[in-house]
This record gives structure tokens, C-alpha cells and sequence, in this order.
């Protein structure tokens, strides 16, 4: 159980790349299709960049890291509450807790200029 902060900075970091694909593809769609496809068309960026997501930011933001950093320490209390603390013990509460910081910091990182 005091493992599992390790287990969500990993997912973290995995979603975080697939966010930035995500972006990327998006990107793409935006400069290499649509003009092939025209500008008059309805395709996704198309579509997507029509609708105003500005006041979903703060809830995409903290939900997503609210989810792996929350878990993270929920799972990282209750292990503390059961644990006995021998040597093993201690180094995975201190891996829990080394993990959940640096799941903080992944995802506190700047994101993309213009990523949702």
C-alpha cells in the first residue's frame, strides 16, 4: 500500500506524455489536414477550436492532477495507519513519500502554450 504513491507518479507521468501527443496531434490536424481539406469544412480542430473550453481550464487542471496526487496520498495516510514500521516498511514510506513529491512536481511542470 505504501507503494502505491510510486505506482501514480508513473500513470502521471504516462498520462502527462499522452496529453502532450495529444497536443501535438492536434496541431497537426490544425496545420497539415485542414487546409488540404478546407477551411469551410467541419472537421474536429475545426470544431474544437469553436467552442470557448476557457472556463473548463481550472477544472481539467485540478481534476486530473486532484486524481493522482489525492490517491496517491489517501493510499499513502491509510498505509501509515497500518503500518508496523520495520525496515521495509520505512523505506516504502519513504518511497511513497519521495514519489508523491515528485508526482507534484511532474505535474506541476508548465504545460504547452495553448494546451487544454
Amino acid at each position: 500500500m505504501l507503494l502505491y504513491p510510486l505506482l501514480g507518479m508513473f500513470l502521471s507521468a504516462a498520462w502527462l506524455a499522452n496529453s502532450f501527443a495529444i497536443y501535438d496531434i492536434a496541431g497537426y490536424i490544425q496545420s497539415q489536414i485542414q487546409p488540404r481539406v478546407g477551411e469551410g469544412r467541419s472537421i474536429w480542430e475545426h470544431f474544437r477550436a469553436s467552442i470557448d473550453t476557457r472556463h473548463l481550464t481550472i477544472l481539467h487542471f485540478w481534476g486530473t492532477r486532484g486524481l493522482f496526487i489525492g490517491t496517491g496520498l489517501l493510499t499513502l495516510l491509510a498505509g501509515i495507519t497500518l503500518a508496523k514500521f520495520d525496515t521495509a516498511q520505512t523505506i516504502y514510506l519513504i518511497v511513497g513519500i519521495v514519489s508523491i513529491i515528485l508526482t507534484i512536481i511532474l505535474l506541476s511542470l508548465p504545460q504547452i502554450k495553448g494546451h487544454k
